[in-house]
């Protein structure tokens, strides 16, 4: 869940509220893991209630803290915007936390 509230800034004349609702899954395979990510967006300033994104997301563990990520999907907006996105994670902490 988020809540976003832009305010009208100098240079601009968009303002919003925005609430985001939504859920992701993953799912685990060794080094691998996949992901399903929606989100349901409501924008209360145009009381617009059906907008989304859903995601399919991949992720590769190369190391303990470098991974190689992909997603793919549906971004919000009226208009049918494509995520393509390829990518490498670093991880800094040294500390490790272990699932339940």
């Amino acid at each position: 869940t988020r809540y976003i509230n832009n305010e009208d800034f100098e240079g601009t004349n968009i303002k919003a509220d925005l609430v985001d609702l939504g859920a992701r899954f993953n799912y685990d395979i060794s080094k691998f893991t996949v992901s399903l990510e929606y989100i349901q967006r409501l924008n209360t300033t145009t009381e617009v209630y059906d907008d989304f994104r859903i995601a399919v997301i991949g992720s590769y563990k190369l190391s303990d803290n470098v991974f190689v990520t992909s997603t793919f999907g549906k971004n919000f907006d009226d208009v049918n915007n494509i995520i393509a996105l390829a990518g490498l994670n670093f991880g800094f902490s040294k500390k490790k936390v272990k699932a339940f």
